[in-house]
């Protein structure tokens, strides 16, 4: 690896376009799940409901964390008969079943592009699909012009 001096490296650093500091940052945090109003208020509610006596004496009574414990069961019971149901149908040789399962998979499935989209918007509310493209388009030309061109120091 060649080493550089450190007026090289500024000079190099002067001759990289805007655009490409720009162009990418690095994240390492995830972003806080948004949340609309209806959540916000039913949020606010259930924190209402929480604080009032009645429901802290409610959720101390031995009734309540039996049917709390019930209902964490029938939850995880649900779960698994879902996996096995999940996964009778993967394992099926029934050709109505795989048609279905396959036919299923493509109508409800979310594509790659919109789930990378909903990432974005997670990081930048502001981010539009739209301008996106236009600059993509505008990196791409200019990078495409410079590869015909031969120029090897833009590159």
């Amino acid at each position: 690896m060649q080493k550089y001096s450190q007026e090289e490296l500024e000079e190099m650093q002067d001759q990289i376009p805007e655009w490409k500091w720009t162009a990418m940052t690095v994240v390492t945090e995830s972003p806080e799940e948004k949340k609309g109003i209806v959540k916000k208020a039913i949020h606010k509610v259930g924190e209402k409901i929480k604080a009032t006596s009645f429901m802290q004496q409610l959720s101390e009574s031995e009734d309540y964390k039996k049917y709390k414990k019930q209902y964490h069961e029938f939850v995880e019971e649900i779960k698994e008969v879902k996996e096995k149901v999940s996964e009778d149908v993967h394992q099926s040789e029934n050709r109505a079943v795989s048609t279905f399962w396959n036919l299923s998979g493509i109508i409800f499935s979310e594509s790659a592009a919109s789930q990378a989209t909903k990432i974005m918007q997670k990081y930048d509310p502001s981010f539009d699909l739209y301008d996106f493209h236009l600059e993509a388009k505008e990196i791409f030309i200019e990078f495409f012009n410079n590869l015909l061109e031969g120029d090897l120091e833009y590159l």
